[in-house]
This record gives structure tokens, C-alpha cells and sequence, in this order.
């Protein structure tokens, strides 16, 4: 995972695609990314993590076009919160790619944790559901985003 810091908040870097048409890297690109990971090479561009540091190096050394396989591809680099990452879900309309944060996600993969332990108490789930409110409060702008996508609040 490719990472920074912003305006003291640690981010983390994804790639996606902003144009009509699909994300889709170029041989070339997929071909310099196997060579800095080295391993099992990877065959094609829906293969590669979308965090991944080699390919979001590649990406900031090259660029978009150098990266983009086919004309309608155009990659950008979106950083994103890395309290938040895990529940970051990148969604496509016929190949334009946007992102939000389901924090519903959060939300519930921490009371199902809570849930597996015998000695929970309502505190705890207290707890948990102000830790979700906090970041929540935190990333606001990435909450506006999860709005425009419809997920389900709780």
C-alpha cells in the first residue's frame, strides 16, 4: 500500500479511472509493474490492486497517458484517509470510476466483533458506535460521496 501524509492526516493512494470506457493498463505498464514485483506476473489490468505501491510508483513516474491502455482510459491517483481504506469501494458507470467510504461497513465488521465476545457489554457497543460517529465526523467530505451512492444508513 503506497502511503503519505496530508495536511497531517496519513492517506493512502489508489488508482482509478476517470473516463467512460474502463480502467485499463497498457502492456507496457503491466510489464514494468512485474519487474518491480517480481513473483507470479500479472496478465491482465483487472489483476492489479489498485493500491499497489509499485503501480501507483509506476503511475507518478509515467503518468497517465504512458500508464492508460486504450484511448478512453484515463488514470488519476486518489488519496484516501488510512482509518478509512479498508472500506473504500470504488464503483463504475460504464467505466467512469468515483469512490466513497461505507462506513456502514466499519460500522458493522466492529459489532460483529464485539458480538463474538461472551463478556460484551453495552458500553462496549457504545463504544463502538462512537468510534464510527468520530471517524465519521473526521472524513465528512468522503460521507457526502457515500450519500451520492445510496448506502444504507444504520
Amino acid at each position: 500500500m503506497s502511503t503519505a501524509t496530508i495536511m497531517g492526516i496519513k492517506v493512502c493512494y489508489f488508482l482509478i479511472n476517470k473516463d467512460y470506457g474502463g480502467m485499463n493498463f497498457c502492456n507496457a505498464f503491466l510489464e514494468e509493474l512485474n519487474k518491480r514485483r517480481g513473483g507470479v506476473p500479472i496478465e491482465y489490468s483487472f489483476c492489479v490492486k489498485r493500491n499497489d505501491p509499485h503501480a501507483v510508483a509506476i503511475f507518478d513516474e509515467k503518468g497517465s497517458a504512458w500508464c492508460a491502455g486504450g484511448e478512453r482510459a484515463k488514470i488519476i491517483k486518489i488519496a484516501i484517509p488510512e482509518a478509512c481504506w479498508e472500506w473504500a469501494v470504488i464503483s463504475d458507470y460504464d467505466g467512469l470510476e468515483s469512490y466513497y467510504v461505507n462506513f456502514c461497513l466499519a460500522y458493522f465488521k466492529d459489532m460483529n466483533e464485539l458480538l463474538k465476545n461472551d463478556h460484551a457489554t453495552i458500553e462496549d457497543a457504545r463504544a463502538v458506535k462512537a468510534k464510527n460517529d468520530a471517524m465519521k465526523t473526521d472524513y465528512e467530505d468522503l460521507i457526502e460521496l457515500e450519500r451520492e451512492h445510496d448506502t444504507v444508513g444504520y
